[in-house]
């Protein structure tokens, strides 16, 4: 996949992460189980990847941009997606974020590979058209995706 389109605006992407259900997730209250993805228009690192209580929710972005993030369920090929959020992020020039988006369980997608050790990647395909459930905003995106598994 190489762009999705959030209200009429495409948006490139870039890059992709992967791992385990941070820890922060969990404290929160979330399932444990299951491999989240990040898929943004900006350069994302293993560094970024939330993993304890004191990490952020998600990735920061450090430039205004577009995020994509999945939580499957299971870390097995095949899996079932629990989750879905679509985000449209700005940051000011103080450093400040903010930014709308949408979330929504009625995105198809899948894990097809999932390598955590030889070649720590997660491929898999993801397809949604918010037009077909009436939701607004308007969100298109079909395709594949593959992101460096951060263990």
């Amino acid at each position: 996949m190489t762009s999705w389109s959030f209200e009429g605006t495409a948006h490139d992407v870039r890059s992709g992460i992967a791992g385990y259900v941070p820890d922060l997730w969990v404290e929160r209250g979330w399932d444990g189980d299951g491999i989240i993805v990040y898929l943004s228009d900006q350069a994302l690192t293993c560094e970024q990847f939330p993993r304890t209580v004191s990490d952020v929710f998600s990735p920061l972005p450090t430039e205004t941009g577009a995020m994509i993030w999945m939580k499957f369920g299971e870390t097995e090929r095949g899996s079932a997606l629990d989750h879905s959020s679509f985000e449209i992020i700005e940051v000011s020039p103080g450093g400040g974020i903010s930014g709308n988006g949408a979330s929504t369980s009625d995105v198809e997608a899948a894990i097809t590979a999932f390598d955590p050790t030889d070649t720590k990647r997660v491929t898999g395909q993801i397809s949604y058209d918010s037009r077909e459930f009436a939701a607004s905003p308007e969100i298109l995106v079909n395709g594949s995706f593959d992101a460096t598994f951060c263990p």
